[in-house]
Parts: structure tokens; C-alpha cells; sequence
């Protein structure tokens, strides 16, 4: 019948998730998916689903990266009464520097950090700030602009509301 669910896939139940409507800065969130207990998410977030562990991990620490709130800012749309609208298709926009090794083994452990917490604390987003910018040269300065940016676009919807 039209009024029932139909089975669920592996597109209703994934690792991560994030809202589609954001007030504030954008986070991706960890889903601690089971055979036992799987977690449906809802058409009201972006989805996405990973293969390894790591990977997820990874992913889930560049998707809290100011790097990458940044860049949801600038590329996704802002609607009326200040709220962004983030679209799957914004975030397979993002790009990301290339990482050696030990950069994403880093990355790996803070993702981990922040599903074992369910939270990204200040001192955490540093540490991933700190290795997704080390790629540049001038990493820190960059890292720097694209706080006072994320800063400002965030100011300037708010201002909308």
C-alpha cells in the first residue's frame, strides 16, 4: 500500500549524516550502524555511506573540518531566515588536499574521537584544522582566512533572518 515503508536498503541506513538545513555551522554526524539496531535517517540529511571503517572515520574529520564548513558556506544556498541549504551535491563539490600517510591516520583518530564522543570539543576541530591545512606552505595563514571567512558568511546569514 502507498502508506507503508518499503524495505529498507543500504541507501536508508548510513554511516554518516548531515543536516540539510543548517542554522548554525554544518557538522557531519557519525551513525554507529549494527545488524542488531540499524538507524534510519530520513530524507531531512545528507547521507553518505563508506566501505572500511577508516575511510568513514576519515570523512567524518574532514566533514567537521573548518576547511569544509567553510566551504559549505560558500557553495551551498542560503534560504530565508538565515538557514543554509545543503544539497548532497554541495558536498560532492568539496575537495580536499592530498594527505601522506600519517596525515590520515591522524585524521583516522580524530574521527574516531569524535563518534566515541558524539561531539567535535574545540580542542578536537584544532587538531583537524591543524592536519588538513599542513599540505600548504602557508597552511596556518590559509587555515586563519578561512576562519574569518566561515566567520562573516555565517554573520551575514544570520543578518538575513
Amino acid at each position: 500500500f502507498w502508506y507503508m515503508l518499503p524495505p529498507f536498503t543500504r541507501r536508508h541506513l548510513p554511516d554518516l549524516c548531515m543536516n540539510r538545513v543548517c542554522s548554525s555551522a554544518c557538522e557531519c554526524i557519525y551513525v554507529p550502524q549494527s545488524e542488531d539496531v540499524p538507524i534510519v535517517i530520513d530524507a531531512n540529511f545528507v547521507t553518505m555511506w563508506g566501505e572500511e571503517q577508516r575511510n568513514i572515520y576519515i570523512f567524518l574529520a574532514l566533514l567537521n573540518s573548518t576547511w569544509s564548513r567553510c566551504s559549505l558556506e560558500l557553495i551551498g544556498t542560503v534560504m530565508g531566515g538565515g538557514a543554509l541549504k545543503v544539497e548532497a551535491s554541495h558536498v560532492k563539490k568539496l575537495l580536499f588536499p592530498r594527505f601522506s600517510d600519517s596525515q590520515a591516520d591522524s585524521l583516522e583518530d580524530c574521527g574516531r574521537r569524535i563518534a566515541d564522543n558524539s561531539a567535535v570539543l574545540p580542542a578536537l576541530l584544532n587538531e583537524i584544522d591543524e592536519i588538513v591545512f599542513e599540505p600548504f606552505e602557508d597552511g596556518d595563514k590559509i587555515r586563519l582566512e578561512m576562519k574569518k571567512l566561515m566567520e562573516l558568511k555565517l554573520r551575514e546569514r544570520r543578518k538575513n533572518k
